[in-house]
């Protein structure tokens, strides 16, 4: 008898499901591993540390990725996050009984970081598809590493999580006899209507459409102590905080678009060169709202401003705001105005559940795209980790001013935290965007679909119109970075999957 934290990938999956029921697309014969990897000299695996395919539990078809925590702590690149995405949206093409996720994983892949943060965004976006096919999720949190960063997230996105805990409770057995009643224990549930990990969410069993309107997300701010957040604080009354507005404050200079030096561009710069005076977009507490008249149809723009770290509170506020749109305004555009330092890096919002609420921020945003909303987003100042991946990454497609900064993490801080030489990273940099932060390394990779012109306000009006009338019903970023040549196996190996037998 092993227990399931010492059990590899393949036997928790061997052990949880019908006796040689399980079928893998892609094994380790196939030889998928990570090129990038292999560029810095670090090993690689012929899995890219993820098994996926299809088994019986039960007599039900279930599809099932387990991920190989040993291997890079179970990191998400560009293979690994291709295949996890291509399992999903095969799922929500063939309608199994549900996929499980056996989820062993600290997030994204430090190696490889920008690939990884796209492909988890894609992981998210995928998974919500199968959910709203009707295929249940479940995520199953067990091993060495548990479940952290943007996989945290994901999970959070699942229809059910739950993790496995002790020794003594998780034993499996390996072989023919295994423990039956580990694996009664997995129930997919019908799925609903529509996902929402907060009560109150539409689709989920409970009164009203207000996140901050219940009373758990106040409730626990409150038992947690009276320190604000750095954004809106639901628990404080709706007039705290200093209010402004782009059109009193009289900083707005419509000649002076890009600032001198090629400084980032203030938030009340870039909505008076979009709308001129025809907007009420006003900040609060790091917090945009606002509704705006652009080419004669109104949209409402959502956003944060000063690299805002995304808490509970700010998360929260900013699904209430999409919820209202839905509620309010049907089918209204949303343009998403993006300047993050990624999440709220404090114990209070990790107790809160910070994970859950960026992940109901995304769906948000998901259900927004579902009843028909064109959704936008606009990095016009800073874009890092979990903050981007459940704003612009999760939209239909997102943009960026040339002066913006978009990374997981700059090449020095990548170089102590991988123990590689900072040398090694900057040469590598030059031919390879994964390697490296900045705008133009996302739009190789296919994360941001184009910079916009901010030379002028015409410019600017140009590019929003533009990205207005485009389509974007499909999630085509892993065939844009293809195209592009900045990551050139994740489109590749979603086919695969989808035709796999």
């Amino acid at each position: 008898m092993s227990s399931y934290l010492e059990c590899s990938a393949r036997q928790r999956v061997q052990a949880l499901f019908d006796a040689n029921s399980f079928h893998e697309w892609l094994p380790p014969a196939q030889r998928l591993s990570s090129p990038h990897l292999a560029q810095l000299g670090v090993p690689s695996s012929f899995d890219d540390g993820v098994a996926i395919g299809h088994a019986l539990l039960e007599g039900q078809t279930v599809y099932v990725a387990a991920q190989q925590g040993e291997f890079m702590g179970g990191g998400v690149g560009e293979v690994h996050g291709a295949k996890l995405t291509g399992l999903l949206r095969r799922a929500a093409i063939d309608r199994p009984a549900g996929v499980l996720l056996l989820l062993d994983t600290g997030g994204v892949r430090l190696h490889e970081a920008n690939a990884g943060l796209i492909a988890v965004s894609e992981v998210m976006r995928a998974l919500l598809d199968t959910r709203n096919a009707g295929v249940p999720v479940i995520a199953l949190v067990g091993g060495q590493n548990g479940c952290f960063g943007g996989m945290g997230i994901v999970a959070r996105c699942c229809s059910h999580r739950d993790h496995v805990r002790g020794r003594p409770a998780v034993a499996v057995r390996t072989g023919s006899d295994r423990n039956r009643s580990r694996r009664g224990g997995i129930r997919f549930p019908r799925p609903r209507a529509e996902p929402g990990p907060w009560p109150g969410h539409p689709g989920r069993a409970g009164t009203g459409t207000s996140v901050a309107g219940t009373t758990r997300g106040p409730a626990a701010c409150r038992a947690m102590g009276s320190h604000r957040e750095s954004g809106p604080d639901l628990v404080a009354s709706a007039g705290a905080g200093t209010k402004r507005s782009s059109r009193a404050d009289g900083r707005c200079s419509r000649q002076s678009i890009t600032q001198p030096g090629g400084a980032v561009m203030k938030w009340e710069t870039l909505v008076q060169s979009l709308f001129d005076t025809q907007h009420s977009i006003s900040e609060q507490d790091l917090f945009l709202q606002g509704d705006a008249e652009f080419d004669g149809q109104t949209l409402a723009v959502i956003g944060t401003t000063e690299h805002a770290p995304i808490g509970v509170a700010l998360a929260l506020t900013q699904a209430q705001a999409v919820l209202d749109t839905i509620k309010n305004h049907p089918g209204r555009s949303l343009l998403l105005l993006v300047d993050t330092q990624g999440q709220q890096l404090r114990r209070r919002d990790e107790l809160l559940g910070i994970n859950r609420a960026m992940a109901h921020l995304g769906m948000c945003l998901d259900l927004a795209r579902r009843k028909g909303h064109k959704v936008i987003g606009l990095v016009y100042d800073q874009a890092l980790s979990g903050g981007f991946i459940t704003s612009g990454l999760i939209a239909d497609a997102c943009y960026a001013l040339p002066e913006a900064e978009i990374r997981v993490m700059r090449i020095p801080a990548m170089a102590r935290v991988t123990k590689l030489p900072e040398a090694m990273l900057e040469e590598l940099a030059q031919s390879n965007p994964v390697f490296a932060p900045g705008v133009g390394n996302y739009v190789a990779m296919g994360g941001i679909q184009s910079v916009w012109d901010s030379s002028s306000p015409e410019q600017l009006r140009a590019s929003l119109r533009a990205a207005l009338a485009q389509s974007n019903d499909q999630d085509r970023r892993a065939s844009d970075g293809a195209e592009r040549g900045g990551r050139r196996l994740a489109a590749q190996i979603i086919e695969q999957v989808l035709q796999a037998s």
